[in-house]
């Protein structure tokens, strides 16, 4: 009776240490998943900004009059502004759809 017992015990201890291995990788994939997707994003960011620079630097050399140029650069500084705010934003909400989702999901448990 005792050798049954022990057998037992074992064989739920190693299911606890198996589900608990299982439940720590996938949390670990998830978390490793929320950090490429933050460097995506804020490799997005750079990617415009480095554009926008660039098209700034072709402006310069097509436009020399002072007046016009500083007038083209307000407008796409303007534009650039805006496309970096909205990235910025777009970047934050599905962050906090997810964190929501996953407080849902402790309270249920």
């Amino acid at each position: 009776m005792e050798n049954n017992e022990i057998e037992k015990n074992w064989k739920l201890i190693l299911n606890k240490i198996d589900s608990n291995t299982q439940e720590m990788n996938s949390i670990f994939l998830d978390k490793q998943e929320e950090a490429s997707e933050r460097q995506e994003g804020m490799l997005n960011l750079v990617n415009i900004i480095l554009g926008g620079g660039i098209l700034f630097e072709i402006l310069g050399f097509f436009i020399m009059d002072a007046n016009s140029l500083n007038l083209v650069n307000r407008i796409l500084g303007g534009i650039l502004f805006l496309i970096v705010a909205v990235g910025l934003v777009r970047l934050k909400i599905p962050k906090r759809k997810k964190k929501k989702k996953e407080k849902e999901t402790i309270k249920e448990e």
